[in-house]
């Protein structure tokens, strides 16, 4: 029975039953075979492959309840054979069922079981996994409650897709993706299932190696056909030329991506070396268009640097030259790929004979604070803008109350300097705290509120603030705006190993940095130091929530990071703070990904507070209780129709499960966070728990039980904002404060607040620069910045 059979049989059983599509084909080996299935487009974009089966549940509980006189079928399951993929039916964009998605090759390896052993129903953490070897055997030692415990594994099937895996001392089947095997170890397997003088069946393992996506590694075996079968030249070219089609693909694919994330260097430099000579025309001619687009930012940045000069020469007033001169270094130092596109109407408008040189430098100087759709061609205007950026540096730079009020009023006394203005200044600021010592494709560890970089090792030298390790993508460029990775360590790893998951990056002072995923999909991570040094569990406590939100502070004050693109990650305990901070804080992130997390306790009772944030669950099957702790709550959001992934290993336990990294990123490349809501309604358990989009609120009426850290029973809190510029509140607080923004609110109307069955606010709103600038301190939020605070009491 294939693990794709078993996986759908075992899910009847063991969750009572839902009727499956039978005919399944069993793999032959050496054979090419069919795999049945279909694909599920969901409404986010993603695209799931497996057999589609509608169910009603997760757990054999679920399962058993009725939902009335007609069966309800909520979820849908998406069965890849060796995963499972559960969503809400009314996230599914497009389902289509296919007889047959296509056709792979598969081998497989007689196995022999020494015993039948024990049924393992759970398991606990892996000590150690031996290599396979040829006949795809290894060796795993599990830690149990009775000591460890060594289970001799067989693969007995391999396919492009997935490897099946079986015990052969115990009842276990699971399977592990064909890509996430060592390519030495594969194809010892690969090459005991086949006759290797069989020229057929040799290249039977280089098409295995091209379905699998290993494009590198199928020409490797073919230029070992090649020498063992001479005869088969011919043959042989026609299979090159296919690989090498794939591998364009695969190539300019990359090529694009770096492209795409800033990494420019690295794209030219790509470009510039493609084996263009190795491909058709097609591939050829698209490489060169792209280093053509390289070659045209190129000479427009260097027009823009002479033009500048020129611009500046042609002044006649001696104290607007030497202002000037000042200035233009500082632009011509950082125009580059991620900034050119500020110079752009200057350099449209650099031959129009109607504009003299003070308003051509009036569109340059306030393009470069504000992006081009803000410039023009007022010099004075141009320069109190950027008079503005100096002056918005220095406040965020400044820790002196009476200094910041000064600088605050310098700002709004500035002619030309408003709201809108000044958002578009935020939003091209470079970063305005210290970053000394971090560089991209390496872990550093800093604190918050201090300096440089630190020893990674100094959780215990006295020093205030959170410790948190980062790194940072390969070219990071200040100017260019990067999505964030907060990711929580497990237990059992520190804060530099949980970014190294997610980038296997070297520790600073390292060897030659070996860029990971993060670096390559261009994100910035960083892994707060929110738990003890020997904590074995969450906490659910408000100092952990602290830790995690002064470092996505302390973070957006050190880098230019995207605050519409936040996503909180974590591994073990770390899940599972997963969906307690982001269900404590959902206004915060794009995306929630919690990997071998459980959703329980506080999560009971406040799931609902992620209505509108996106989350991709991954657990395995045999992990602890996962299933029936998390059922309870991801079913919920399911059935309520939440933008949820939920993915399910079969047979496998406790595991950090790296082969879904690309998905992961995948999913979180088509994330952006929502927009604030009119309307709120949120469940708090805690005091801190205070914020949640544009309402916050203090002294909230919780009875916190002190074991806990949390109040037993949630407090409910709802705001609405009208049509008729009316905001609805009730929330029991002593104190509320509502930040608004004309997406929200008429800024041009009476705005009433209604409270506890009372008007608290009757009055036209002012918005204000100052407002804006106070908040976007606090928080550091380059995207969502508030003019309008209004205080209830």
């Amino acid at each position: 029975m294939s693990i794709r059979t078993r996986s759908l049989a075992n899910f009847g059983r063991l969750r009572l039953a839902v009727v499956l599509c039978a005919g399944f084909a069993l793999l032959a080996s050496g054979a090419t075979s069919a795999v049945a299935g279909g694909k599920a487009v969901l409404k986010n974009g993603t695209v799931l492959s497996g057999d589609l089966v509608p169910v009603q549940g997760l757990s054999k509980r679920q399962l058993m309840q009725k939902s009335g006189a007609i069966d309800v079928y909520p979820i849908l399951m998406v069965d890849a054979g060796y995963k499972r993929y559960f969503v809400s039916q009314i996230q599914v964009e497009r389902a289509e069922r296919e007889a047959e998605l296509s056709r792979f090759d598969s081998f497989q390896l007689p196995q022999r079981r020494t015993s039948r052993g024990l049924k393992l129903e759970q398991l606990g953490r892996v000590a150690n996994i031996t290599p396979f070897d040829a006949k795809g055997r290894r060796s795993v030692t599990i830690q149990t409650s009775r000591g460890p415990l060594e289970v001799i594994q067989g693969v007995r099937e391999l396919s492009p897709r997935y490897v099946s895996v079986e015990g052969l001392n115990n009842e276990w089947e699971f399977g592990l993706a064909t890509t996430s095997i060592p390519i030495d170890e594969l194809k010892r397997m690969l090459r005991t299932a086949v006759d290797v003088k069989n020229p057929d069946e040799r290249l039977g393992i280089v098409r295995f190696l091209l379905q699998s996506g290993l494009h590198r590694e199928a020409l490797a075996e073919l230029a070992e056909v090649r020498i063992d079968f001479p005869e088969l030249s011919d043959r042989i070219d026609e299979v090159e030329k296919e690989i090498r089609r794939f591998q364009a693909q695969e190539l300019l694919a990359e090529l694009r991506r770096r492209k795409r994330v800033g990494q420019h260097r690295l794209a030219v430099a790509a470009a510039r070396t493609f084996p263009t000579d190795l491909f058709d025309a097609a591939i050829a001619n698209e490489v060169r268009t792209i280093l053509d687009e390289y070659d045209a930012v190129r000479e427009r940045a260097e027009r823009a640097v002479f033009l500048l000069g020129k611009a500046e020469s042609e002044l006649t007033e001696d104290a607007e030259r030497d202002l000037i001169a000042s200035i233009r270094p500082i632009i011509r130092d950082q125009i580059g790929w991620e900034t050119l596109d500020r110079l752009k109407p200057f350099l449209d408008f650099a031959d129009d004979p109607s504009l003299d040189a003070r308003e051509r430098l009036a569109l340059a100087i306030s393009g470069w604070v504000v992006g081009p759709t803000g410039a023009e061609t007022s010099l004075d205007k141009a320069l109190a803008l950027w008079r503005g950026r100096g002056l918005i540096l220095e406040f965020l730079r400044s820790d002196d109350p009476f200094r910041e009020d000064q600088l605050l009023d310098a700002v709004a006394g500035l002619e030309g300097v408003g709201i809108e203005s000044t958002r578009r200044i935020i939003e091209h600021l470079p970063a305005w705290a210290d970053a000394i010592g971090v560089a991209p494709d390496e872990i550093a560890t800093l604190r918050t509120g201090a300096g440089g970089v630190v020893e990674p090792d100094s959780s215990d030298d006295g020093a205030s603030g959170t410790r948190y390790a980062v790194a940072l993508p390969s070219e990071y460029d200040p100017n260019r705006a990067y999505p964030l990775i907060v990711t929580l360590r497990p237990s059992e790893t520190t804060i530099e190993g949980a970014v190294a998951w997610w980038g296997s990056a070297n520790t600073s002072g390292g060897s030659t940095p070996s860029a990971g995923q993060s670096q390559r999909r261009g994100y910035i991570v960083v892994a707060p130091d929110y738990a003890d040094e020997v904590q074995q569990e969450y906490g659910y406590s408000a100092q952990e929530h602290d830790a995690v939100l002064k470092v996505i502070k302390d973070a957006c004050q050190r880098f230019h990071i995207d605050s519409d693109r936040v996503f909180l990650a974590g591994h073990g305990m770390g899940g599972e703070a997963c969906f307690d901070i982001a269900m404590s804080h959902p206004d915060l992130f794009a995306g929630v990904v919690p990997i071998s997390g459980l959703a329980r306790k506080t999560a009971i009772w406040n799931w609902e507070n992620v209505e509108r944030v996106p989350f991709y669950i991954v657990n395995g099957e045999l992990d602890r209780f996962s299933l029936e702790v998390n059922s309870m709550v991801v079913y919920r959001m399911l059935k309520a129709k939440f933008d949820v992934i939920y993915t399910e290993y079969i047979g496998r336990g406790y595991e950090t499960f790296y082969e879904e990294i690309h998905n992961i990123f995948d999913w979180m490349d088509r994330h952006r966070r929502v927009d604030d809501p009119s309307e709120l309604e949120v469940e708090v358990l805690r005091p801190s728990e205070d914020r949640f989009y544009w309402l916050s609120f203090d002294d909230a009426p919780l009875r916190v039980d002190p074991t806990a850290g949390y109040a037993k029973r949630a407090l409910k809190v709802t705001a609405k904002i009208t049509p008729g510029n009316s905001i609805y509140l009730q929330s029991g607080a002593r104190k509320n404060t509502l930040r608004l923004t004309g997406d929200l609110i008429k800024l041009d109307q009476r705005l009433r607040v209604r409270s506890g069955g009372r008007i608290r606010f009757n009055d036209f709103v002012q918005p204000s620069v100052k407002t804006l600038l106070k908040i976007f301190k606090r928080t550091g939020d380059r995207r969502k910045t508030y003019p309008v605070e209004i205080v209830v009491e």
